[in-house]
């Protein structure tokens, strides 16, 4: 009996589809993702400094200069290299109220394609009430 062609199309896209779906990213994607995750990190810790000081850190290294206890967002000292162990970079604008902080991928060095592309995270601080601020901080 003969199996019609659109049977092994479909067998070939349902197989496929489980690959794609089920199948473990490689270390370069999964690096690339903790870079994304650690500069949103990043980017919250320096809104909470933003919200404490009412300026943007000079650099990312003030904001465990002024801060004795951890960060919020999980973030720690060790979270100011990426995961290839290059430092991330951090550019405050001269507008004073937006910077942006940049992995410079596997190469460590501006621009690149794949595993070498550059993650950027731009983002403008909000103010926040006084009153928003203090309670934010206050420890629970």
């Amino acid at each position: 009996m003969r199996i019609p062609r659109l049977t092994y199309v479909l067998s070939i896209a349902v197989v496929a589809t489980a690959l794609y779906v089920y199948w473990p990213p490689s270390g370069a994607v999964l690096k690339t993702r903790k870079a994304k995750s650690d500069l949103r990190a990043l980017a919250g810790a320096v809104q909470e400094y933003y919200n404490r000081n009412r300026e943007l850190p000079d650099s990312l290294d003030a904001l465990f200069a002024e801060i004795e206890t951890s960060l919020p967002f999980g973030v720690d000292e060790s979270d100011l290299r990426d995961p290839w162990n290059n430092p991330y970079d951090y550019n405050r604008n001269p507008d004073g109220r937006s910077f942006e902080l940049i992995c410079y991928g596997a190469d460590g060095a501006a621009g690149g394609r794949g595993e070498s592309a550059d993650i950027v995270e731009s983002a403008t601080v909000i103010d926040m009430p006084a009153s928003a601020t203090r309670s934010a901080s206050r420890p629970k």
